[in-house]
Order: C-alpha cells, then structure tokens, then sequence
C-alpha cells in the first residue's frame, strides 16, 4: 500500500530579517514535513433527523462515526462524497464532515482536541468551510510547522456578533461570536515586539537573530480561535432578542463553529457546558 507523500514548503534557515510578505506566505501555506501522512475521515449526523421532529435549542443531538482512510486528500473526499451518496440512500441527516491528516510511522502525541497536522471542515454538501493553519502535534511545538502565524481576511469566517452553531462532543449548542480571530497582521506584530522586549534583550546589547526570535515567538494551534459567548439563562419568551443571553464567555476553535442552521426554531438558547471545554 502507498501512501501520500506530502510537499515540503521550506522556510528559509538563515533569513537576515524577516519580511512581513514572507511571514504572511509562511501564515497562509505553512512549512510542512516531507512525510508520509494519511487522512482520516469522520461524519457528524444528527442523532434524529431533523425533518422528523422540531427540534430546538439548548442542544441538538449529534452522532459521530469514522467514515475511512484517503492515502490522499483527494482519496479522502471521495470518500466523504461516496458517504454522502450513502447517507442520501438511506436517509441519513448529514451535519459536517471533518478530514483530519495524520503521519504515518511516527509517534503522534495529538493534542486533547486531535486536530493532527492538519484539520478540515466541510459542510453537510461537502464544501470546504474552514482549516487549520498550523500542525496541532506536540512534536511540532515551538517549531517552525507548529507556529500560528494569524488568518487572512478570507480566512476570518466570523464577526462579532454572528450567532453561530458551537459542535462539542456529541452535541450541537448555540454561541455568538465575540472576536473573529488574530489577523496575520496581528501576529507580525507581536512577532516584530519580541525584538524590543526587555525581558528578552541580550546581556552583550547585540540584536537578536530570526532564529532566536522564532523560538521566542509562542503562538500555536491554540491561539488560532475566537471568543464566544453563551449563556446559562433562558429566554422567558420567544421575542427576547438572543444577544441578552450571552453574558459569559469561553474560547473556541473556528473549526468548531458553522453558522447557525435556518432550519430549526430556537426557542430556547440556553448555552451550557462550553465553560468547562478549554480550546
């Protein structure tokens, strides 16, 4: 059996300084190993199908089930599309799909949310929505395939204010967006702040290099996310407008979050539980 062999995208070992148009091409095509990776694919339904009940708010139900293994990301959607024709025959209630890229032969050590390599979110028609941007394995910590160097503007899929659908576990609840994320721009800041911190300034007064600027840059799959807000509360009627339930917030993984369905009521959009999921 062979397996796929993935591209190297190579950062440069020895950059006199760092430019913001390189650090902004490593943010949206980051290094990776050349390795041999494999690409699982896992599908969301809905516990019960949605158009044979009303269904509402705090929390819609959703199973969870391994659908293969692509030896390509190719190979990988092909497979969610043949589970997708599956699922249409016999009337199953697709939510999302998510494509999660592995290495093969190598020790994992995957992160509590298992975000591998790489991490891909597609919708219940198996359009991409959303990826990571950086690799999410304690291998790859404080290295150059595991720094989180911000989203782009195209990349940013959420605003302050959306009301958005939060999957945890085997669960669906209901958030509102309260940031949308670290920019690239935002990232290069800091990066460019580490040069003029005291704390990290050399005894001898020399500057200092990218090499060692790299090592003290911390940001990591952990900071690709966005603030939400919940609630505990419920509405004591259906007119309350829903951002008044929102007092509360916790920090999310965009890969988490799709926009909220217009196919269900939502009478009741009591938020619970996301406080005690640390992303």
């Amino acid at each position: 059996m062979s397996f796929f062999m993935t591209e190297a995208h190579q950062t440069p070992k020895s950059l006199v300084n760092m430019t913001f148009e390189e650090f902004e091409r490593l943010a949206l095509e980051p290094p990776r190993r050349n390795e041999v990776t494999v690409f699982e694919v896992t599908e969301y339904d809905w516990h019960i199908p949605r158009h044979d009940t009303e269904t509402e708010y705090p929390k819609l139900d959703i199973s969870s089930f391994r659908v293969g293994f692509g030896r390509s990301l190719e190979e990988a959607e092909e497979l969610m599309r043949q589970a997708m024709e599956k699922a249409e025959e016999h009337d199953n209630d697709i939510y999302c799909f998510h494509i999660k890229e592995f290495p093969v032969g190598s020790i994992i050590n995957v992160s509590p949310f298992d975000l591998g390599i790489s991490t891909r979110l597609y919708d219940e028609w198996g359009k991409l929505l959303d990826r990571t941007y950086c690799s999410a394995l304690d291998r790859d910590w404080n290295t150059e395939y595991g720094r989180f160097r911000g989203r782009g503007p195209e990349q940013r899929r959420f605003r302050e204010g959306d009301i958005l659908e939060f999957l945890t576990g085997d669960e669906v609840r209901l958030v509102e967006a309260g940031s949308s994320g670290f920019s690239i721009e935002w990232c290069w800041d800091y990066r460019e702040s580490i040069k003029t911190d005291f704390h990290f300034q050399k005894k001898d007064g020399t500057p200092l290099t990218e090499e060692e600027i790299d090592r003290l840059y911390r940001l990591d799959y952990s900071d690709d996310q966005i603030t939400v807000y919940y609630t505990e509360e419920e509405p004591e009627s259906e007119d309350e407008p829903i951002r008044k339930h929102f007092p509360d917030h916790a920090h999310v993984s965009p890969l988490f979050l799709l926009p909220r369905s217009n196919k269900f009521s939502c009478n009741a959009i009591s938020i619970t539980d996301v406080q005690n999921t640390h992303f």
